[in-house]
């Protein structure tokens, strides 16, 4: 990804923040697909490794200023 600086801090371009919100949906979709527990011990990695995921995007998004990440909060 590439960073614009502007004043003294680094923002996320345009691009950057789309890329991070495709990944966002798609960790969802895949955190849905499994089951937020995971039925088996492959499954419960997975499911911690994608809130992980997600929320390593999620506070990148929020750090950057992007106002759009409440779209993705998680509802169980």
């Amino acid at each position: 990804m590439e960073y614009q600086h502007t004043k003294n801090s680094l923002h996320l371009s345009e691009q950057d923040k789309q890329t991070l919100h495709e990944e966002l949906r798609y960790l969802y979709m895949r955190l849905r697909q499994i089951g937020y527990n995971g039925d088996c011990a492959y499954e419960k990695k997975l499911a911690c490794f994608y809130d992980s995921a997600i929320t390593r995007c999620k506070q990148r998004l929020s750090s950057k200023g992007s106002q759009k990440n409440s779209e993705f909060s998680q509802t169980a």
